[in-house]
C-alpha cells in the first residue's frame, strides 16, 4: 500500500501521533486521548478513508494488524503520496492473507481465497526438495 500520511494511533489505551508509511507506523509523540491532537474534526477513520477512495475495507484489518494497533485515524488533508494501488497489487494483499498454500500454485485446480486448503499433493509434489 503506498500510503503516507499523518495518523493517529490507538494501542490499548494509549494514543500516539505519527505517520503511516505503507504498513508502517513512525510514532512522534504519546497523547493521553485523541482530543489532545486538536480538532478532532481534521481526522477521518482508517475505514472512512479507504471507503472515500474506493478501495476494500478489508485493508483495514491488514493496516491493524501489521501496525499492531486497535484503531487507526488518518488526516483528512490529502497524503503526499497516493494511496492507490492497481487492482493487481490490491489482489495480491488479499490472495496473501487468504489461501497461501495456492498462492504460487499455476494449476486449474488453484482454489478460492475463501477456500482453507490444508494439504495438496500436487503442490508438493511439485515442490519436494
Amino acid at each position: 500500500m503506498k500510503l503516507k500520511a499523518p495518523a493517529i494511533i490507538r494501542k490499548g489505551k494509549s494514543w500516539f501521533i505519527g505517520t503511516i508509511e505503507g504498513f508502517d507506523f513512525t510514532e512522534e509523540k504519546k497523547v493521553q486521548k485523541f482530543a489532545d491532537i486538536g480538532k478532532v474534526e481534521d481526522w477521518i477513520s482508517l475505514k472512512e478513508y479507504l471507503k472515500k477512495h474506493n478501495f476494500s475495507e478489508s485493508l483495514e484489518d491488514r493496516f491493524l494488524k501489521e501496525i499492531v494497533c486497535d484503531s487507526i485515524f488518518i488526516s483528512k488533508e490529502e497524503p503526499s503520496s497516493s494511496i492507490l494501488l492497481t487492482e493487481k497489487e490490491a489482489e495480491k494483499y488479499w490472495w496473501n492473507e487468504r489461501n497461501s498454500l495456492c498462492i504460487k500454485c499455476t494449476k486449474e485446480c488453484k482454489q478460492s481465497g475463501f477456500a482453507q486448503v490444508i494439504s495438496c499433493t500436487i503442490y508438493q509434489e511439485e515442490h519436494r526438495e
